[in-house]
């Protein structure tokens, strides 16, 4: 009877000393990645970006053309009309509405994206050999704001040919870019420099363009 009953003990304690070693076993990782090296600083989640955001391409701006403006543009012109003026403007692709106002001047609504796409063909022109009846004229540049032009010209045809036309034609194209741009503020620096030498050959007044 004793051995009976020692006997089960013996299987009890057996059976509790599996219990508490499978309890206290930590299973082994599945994977490496499973590891956490004490020594390393938890990774810190990524934050997202921010970005800026363009402007609605679709939202409409106005330019104002000041009648002063306009007198520069288009100097003492007897013919010129600022309402048949405005009516040329309104038929532009990127124009939505030109109007003419009591002071004089002319006031231009334009789509952001429409307004882009009006500069950069306006700076196109200025850069434009070709928008200009003479020869001679080999290379326009310009700065950003189009305050400073460079003509560089053949010197002997731009000295033996009438070419005042010439400067008129690009001093009219800036101070354009200039309007509808909306940053006029009456300054326009113009250099006449030799194509083959860099020498600068003589420097253009804007009253050039006003007088003309």
């Amino acid at each position: 009877m004793k051995r009976s009953i020692v006997f089960v003990l013996a299987v009890c304690m057996g059976l509790s000393l599996v219990a508490c070693n499978a309890s206290s076993t930590t299973p082994a990782p599945t994977s490496s990645s499973s590891v956490t090296n004490p020594s390393q600083e938890p990774a810190v989640p990524e934050q997202p970006v921010a970005t800026a955001t363009p402007d609605d391409p679709s939202e409409e701006k106005v330019v104002v053309l000041s009648a002063s403006l306009l007198e520069v543009l288009w100097g003492n012109q007897e013919s010129f009309d600022a309402a048949e003026y405005a009516e040329y403007l309104d038929e532009w692709e990127t124009i939505t509405a030109a109007d003419v106002q009591e002071d004089g001047s002319i006031t231009i609504t334009l789509t952001e994206e429409n307004h882009r796409k009006l500069l950069d063909e306006l700076r196109r022109q200025l850069l434009d050999v070709e928008s200009v009846p003479q020869d001679g004229l080999e290379k326009v540049e310009a700065n950003e704001d189009c305050t400073k032009i460079q003509l560089y010209v053949d010197k002997a045809q731009y000295e033996t040919d009438y070419n005042a036309l010439l400067v008129v034609q690009k001093q009219f194209e800036a101070v354009q870019w200039q309007a509808f741009s909306g940053s006029w503020n009456g300054v326009l620096e113009t250099s006449v420099i030799d194509a083959d030498t860099g020498a600068l050959l003589e420097t253009v007044a804007l009253d050039n363009l006003e007088n003309r």
